[in-house]
C-alpha cells in the first residue's frame, strides 16, 4: 500500500512539472517563461526524489504546493471552483506520498552491521 501511496506523490508532482511547463509556453517568451521552466524543472527533480522513496522531497513537495496555494489565495479573491478542486486533489496527493515514504522507511529492514 505504502508502493502506491508513493505513486501518488511522485506521479503527481510530474503532472504538475508538466503544467507549468506547458504553462510557461503560453505566457511566452520572457523572463517569465524561464521562472515557470525552472519551477517545473523543481518539481521534476523533486517527483524523482519521491520516487526514490526521498522523504524530504515528498514534504518539500507539500510545502511547495501549500505555499503556491496560499500566494494564490492572497492575490487573487475569486478564485474558480475548478481550480481549487485542482488544489485539493494535487494535495491530497501529495499527502498520500509524504504518507506513503514514511511508511516504507518504518518498514524497512534495518541493514546488518
Amino acid at each position: 500500500m505504502a508502493e502506491r501511496m508513493v505513486a501518488c506523490g511522485w506521479i503527481a508532482a510530474s503532472a504538475a512539472g508538466v503544467f507549468m511547463i506547458a504553462l510557461a509556453f503560453m505566457v511566452g517568451a520572457g523572463q517569465v517563461m524561464w521562472v515557470y521552466l525552472a519551477g517545473a524543472a523543481i518539481l521534476f527533480a523533486l517527483a524523482y526524489g519521491i520516487y526514490r522513496r526521498s522523504r524530504a522531497c515528498a514534504v518539500l513537495v507539500l510545502l511547495n504546493h501549500f505555499l503556491g496555494v496560499v500566494g494564490l489565495f492572497a492575490r487573487v479573491r475569486d478564485v474558480p471552483p475548478t481550480d481549487i478542486m485542482v488544489t485539493l486533489a494535487l494535495a491530497a496527493l501529495y499527502v498520500l506520498g509524504v504518507i506513503g515514504t514514511f511508511v516504507h522507511h518504518a518498514h524497512r529492514r534495518p541493514a546488518a552491521a
